[in-house]
């Protein structure tokens, strides 16, 4: 099973290459890591990640939008537990992943 830490690094290239994508059905604007796991110490739970995404076509913001592509974000990785970028995110303790 992959660390924290090498799957944070797979998600920042993997929303690096979406943003680069001219076809990409959305944009994140958003990524940041938070949670216990930052504090180097063993931990039992996933790690959370709030993640803010735009639609490509209107450049809006929704929470549908945002929960359609996090769906198909947490098939590929159950260490991170993503949810939807909340501006308290990133008063704890945290890391900006874009």
């Amino acid at each position: 099973m992959q660390s924290y830490h090498e799957c944070c690094i797979i998600y920042v290239a993997l929303f690096s290459s979406n943003n680069v994508d001219r076809k990409a059905e959305f944009r994140v604007v958003q990524a940041v890591a938070f949670g216990d796991f930052l504090l180097e110490r063993p931990v039992a739970q996933a790690a959370d990640v709030g993640i803010g995404v735009v639609s490509s076509k209107d450049r809006k913001t929704s929470v549908e939008v945002a929960r359609a592509f996090l769906k198909r974000l947490r098939a590929r990785n159950p260490v991170l537990h993503l949810e939807p970028y909340r501006s308290w995110m990133s008063a704890r303790w945290h890391r900006r992943l874009l």
